[in-house]
């Protein structure tokens, strides 16, 4: 596993979209997370949910919180199937009350699982699927849309092992998805085929999309090119 040279920040930003400006959140109560980078962070309602990451020193596995409203940081604690340390990985809000995280790396390795975490209980689970996993891989882009987490490129662990592959799966069985929740569209900018988000297909199911001929160019993290330059 290559040495990180990347300067790892724990500083809090703001995007205003509406004024097109940068605010830095500098005043806050409770123990931010240590800086780190290639971390996960995603939101729920008013609260931004911090997992994982590398130090520069090793991978993570801490769970922290950010009450937007109150300004408050906490770190979460809580049982189940904790994922072990990961950096890279993929990080999305599952529904309207869940988070979902797949794949990344760490010292050991390289990375295909699956885990959901329920804020409620404070519990991590880990997804048993079906189907034809994907490749472990790190650095890669993952977004939920609809009843389904898709997963795009990253990298199976070595530079020449760049992926350019597009993965599917559908949510976890006990999610109470709609009835009637409006189809969504996955449409790429090389003429990839359309894929309805919303099928009713079996659930906890990878499954690999079919494409046309021209793949879009395989894409990778930009740490990693960093990584490339400077070491």
């Amino acid at each position: 596993m290559r040495t990180h040279c990347l300067a790892a920040l724990g500083d809090l930003w703001c995007f205003n979209i509406s004024t097109s400006t940068w605010s830095n959140i500098s005043t806050f109560a409770g123990a931010s997370p240590s800086a780190r980078f290639s971390h996960g962070m995603t939101s729920l309602g008013n609260k931004l949910f911090i997992f994982g990451g590398n130090d520069n020193s090793g991978s993570l596995d801490g769970l922290f919180l950010f009450d937007i409203a109150k300004g408050r940081w906490s770190q979460v604690n809580g049982g189940g199937d904790w994922p072990v340390a990961r950096y890279s990985f993929g990080m999305s809000t599952l529904d309207a009350h869940r988070l979902i995280l797949f794949g990344g790396t760490n010292n050991s390795g390289v990375m295909n699982d699956m885990f959901v975490f329920d804020p409620a209980s404070l519990v991590w689970r880990e997804l048993s699927v079906t189907g034809t996993l994907p490749a472990q891989r790190a650095g890669f882009g993952m977004a939920v849309a609809g009843q389904r987490a898709i997963v795009f490129g990253g990298t199976g662990g070595s530079i020449s092992g760049v992926l350019s592959d597009v993965w599917v799966i559908d949510g976890p069985t006990d999610v109470a998805w709609p009835m009637d929740a409006a189809a969504g569209l996955f449409v790429g900018i090389y003429d990839w085929d359309t894929v309805l988000l919303n099928a009713t297909a079996g659930r906890n199911r990878w499954e690999r999309l079919r494409r046309h001929p021209i793949d879009p160019p395989s894409i990778f993290f930009f740490w990693l090119c960093i990584q490339q330059i400077i070491s």
